[in-house]
């Protein structure tokens, strides 16, 4: 009975000897800072497949990502929409069924480009 206890006592011991870690514990379930994935499909929501960033980006590279978020938008990509960057202006050109598109468009790029001046001239058919 004592070589059983001591055996206890042991392993007790060494448990209470191991350092305690600081360090929380990854929850998988839990959101992760990444960037958004444009790739992944969405259901029509109008801020998916835009980046959420307060990043300074040129016009230029802001009018292909404009680009991108319309051929990525479940609701838009069915328009032949383009985003031009021109005189110091991201310009929306192309044509859509109704106003709600229209709009949509214009609210995704100026979330893209929160400090460009954007030009909305889609049309509605």
């Amino acid at each position: 009975m004592k070589g059983i206890g001591l055996i206890t006592l042991v392993t007790i011991g060494l448990v209470s000897c191991t350092k305690p870690t600081t360090e929380s514990p990854v929850n998988p379930a839990a959101p992760q800072a990444t960037a958004p994935n444009a790739a992944a499909p969405n259901a029509g929501v109008p801020n998916a497949g835009v980046p959420n960033s307060t990043q300074t980006i040129s016009l230029d590279d802001a009018a292909e990502q404009i680009d991108e978020a319309f051929d990525q938008n479940v609701t838009l990509r069915e328009f032949d929409l383009d985003a031009d960057d021109e005189q110091n202006a991201i310009v929306l050109e192309g044509q859509v069924r109704d106003a709600a598109q229209r709009t949509l468009a214009e609210d995704m790029a100026r979330q893209i480009a929160p400090s460009a001046s954007v030009v909305n001239q889609i049309t509605v058919q």
